[in-house]
C-alpha cells in the first residue's frame, strides 16, 4: 500500500491515527479504489480480511457495487482525486528506526 498510480478514483482512506504499528504511522491512505486501464475497468479494496466485514451492509454494498461497475453493469464518473482524497498517501515511513 504504498505505490499508486496517480490516475487513482480513491473511494475509502484508511484513517491510520490511534493505530499501533510502525507500519501504520503515516497518512491516511488508499484502501478503496477504481480506475481505468485501456478499456479495462479495476475495482479494488483491502477490505474483506476480517469475517465480521461480510456481515456489514456498507461493505457488502461497495463490493457489489465495484462488482457491477467492474463487469459494466454500473456507471460512475472516475476523476483522479489521489492528491485531494489522501495528500499523505506517498509518505511511508521508514522501514527501520532512524539512527540516533
Amino acid at each position: 500500500m504504498k505505490d499508486f498510480v496517480p490516475d487513482l478514483h480513491v473511494i475509502l482512506t484508511l484513517d491510520t491515527q490511534g493505530m499501533k504499528g510502525e507500519c501504520y504511522q503515516r497518512a491516511p491512505y488508499p484502501v478503496t479504489w477504481a480506475r481505468m486501464h485501456g478499456k479495462g475497468r479495476v475495482f479494488y479494496t483491502a477490505m474483506g480480511d476480517r469475517p465480521e466485514n461480510w456481515k456489514n451492509a456498507f461493505f457488502v454494498s461497495l463490493l457489489a457495487g465495484g462488482i457491477r461497475w467492474s463487469t459494466g453493469d454500473a456507471s460512475a464518473q472516475l476523476d483522479a482525486n489521489l492528491k485531494q482524497a489522501a495528500p499523505g498517501f506517498a509518505e511511508i515511513p521508514p522501514k527501520f528506526p532512524a539512527a540516533k
